[in-house]
């Protein structure tokens, strides 16, 4: 298989998600910038600008998505930032063009967004915009991004707004390297400045990564902290990713402005126990009966308090509503099927990644099984602080196996570790692993 073939599999996988890449040319250099980071091995591609006519030929290809992203990360393609690339303005106009109506989602560190640009982004409705501006202190910017226009950004946010352009705002949190306050200063100059929501991501380094950026396993709790006490001062909604999730409780974290569940009286802590009468599993699962319901009908409990409360929308348009991502509801529930159906024996084995496994044994427990057989794969390929399902590769795989043995009837490893192939992200397969078990899913 060449490298082309490769690059067009990623690029189809990633346009069959909404995502479509533009560039992977990045204007400025974060000194947080994991693209950097790599291990030996790792099958990663970077696009230089990428032609308009073979970007209008992969639009062709994302009908049937219910909205175009770009600037975002897919996993085998390094993201760079779209107003980079020299025709990003056709491009954009090129997608309004082809899909009228379809929601155009679009993430920029904001450095090359010029006044005139304003003009264009407001004729792009509709049209969500996430503002990468991870400080707002110009002196930070200047020495942890590189910024050599550090006075722009910060301006922008006030420009968006006044533009009249939904926007969220987003930061890599890294207080071991600019300090709590400009952390906390950030996050409330995003939420004080008109952001729709904002953003708090955990920051993430191999084990290749030099040591001034490694940082403790307990910054995780500590941005929690900071990030419950900051949401509970502002209306703007506040979430930390990946967060940290202790039950299947839908809380809201926050509502947007203007939207049906902030007009319906919803707010941040209230807790929703029914959508249209019945109970909902988690609030991934909650999110989708609101968005898919006219005028859903919500009992809510707020305290002590029980609430009946009606939000005004048609059926499949957003809510308004903000939660802490959970986990798939169909997911679990599918999982839980299989642990049933094979519970003689070394009947399933599940390999999860450090942060879902917790998280996949309480919803499992929650559909009524004791000990679920799930088991939290380390990453050792990439190492460091490196936690997630999609960056697990089949040696990690492997590892957990030479510990636990053969013999498993159904071996269920995390989807999104593979592409379309089941190739990993050093090219193995997951089918390697057949010797350990007579049957190998991806879920």
């Amino acid at each position: 298989m060449t490298g082309h073939t490769e690059l067009a599999r990623a690029l189809a996988r990633a346009e069959a998600a909404g995502v479509l890449p533009v560039t992977s040319v990045c204007n400025i250099r974060c000194a947080f910038c994991s693209n950097y980071q790599n291990p030996p091995g790792t099958r990663t591609y970077r696009l230089g600008y990428r032609p308009v006519a073979e970007i209008e030929a992969a639009l062709e290809g994302m009908v049937h998505c219910d909205q175009i992203v770009i600037g975002e990360a897919a996993t085998r393609i390094d993201e760079g930032e779209p107003f980079a690339h020299p025709e990003i303005r056709a491009i954009l106009r090129l997608v309004r063009q082809r899909f009228p109506e379809k929601p155009l989602v679009l993430t920029t560190n904001g450095l090359l967004v010029t006044e005139a640009d304003l003009d264009l982004l407001s004729g792009l409705h509709p049209l969500e915009i996430n503002l990468s501006l991870n400080s707002a202190d110009p002196a930070v910017r200047q020495r942890l991004l590189g910024d050599t226009r550090p006075d722009w950004v910060p301006t922008l946010v006030g420009r968006l707004a006044e533009a009249g352009l939904a926007f969220h705002g987003s930061l890599v949190a890294v207080p071991h390297l600019t300090g709590w306050s400009d952390t906390e200063e950030t996050i409330l100059f995003l939420a004080e400045g008109g952001a729709e929501t904002v953003r708090v991501f955990l920051p993430g380094y191999t084990r290749l990564a030099p040591p001034g950026l490694r940082f403790d396993p307990a910054l995780h709790s500590q941005l929690a902290q900071v990030v419950d006490r900051l949401a509970a001062g502002t209306v703007t909604p506040i979430n930390l990713e990946p967060p940290i999730i202790g039950d299947l409780t839908v809380r809201v974290t926050g509502t947007r402005a203007d939207s049906p569940a902030r007009r319906g009286g919803l707010g941040r802590g209230d807790i929703i126990q029914s959508v249209e009468g019945r109970p909902p599993f988690c609030r991934t699962e909650a999110y989708y009966q609101i968005r898919a319901a006219a005028n859903p009908a919500l009992e809510v409990r707020r305290g002590n308090e029980i609430l009946e409360l009606r939000l005004e929308k048609p059926a499949g348009d957003p809510s308004g509503l903000v939660f802490d991502r959970d986990i798939d509801p169909h997911q679990v529930r599918r999982l839980a099927a299989a642990i049933r159906r094979h519970s003689r024996g070394r009947g399933v084995l599940i390999l999860a990644s450090q942060f879902g496994a917790p998280l996949l044994r309480l919803a499992l427990t929650a559909l009524g099984l004791a000990e679920p057989p799930v088991v939290a794969v380390p990453s050792q390929h990439f190492g460091g602080s490196i936690q997630a399902a999609g960056l697990l590769v089949t040696s990690d795989f492997l590892s957990v196996l030479h510990q636990l043995g053969p013999g498993w009837e159904i071996l269920i490893l995390p989807e999104l570790a593979f592409d379309p192939s089941g190739l990993d992200l050093t090219g193995r397969h997951y089918l390697e692993l057949g010797e350990w078990a007579n049957r190998v899913e991806l879920v």
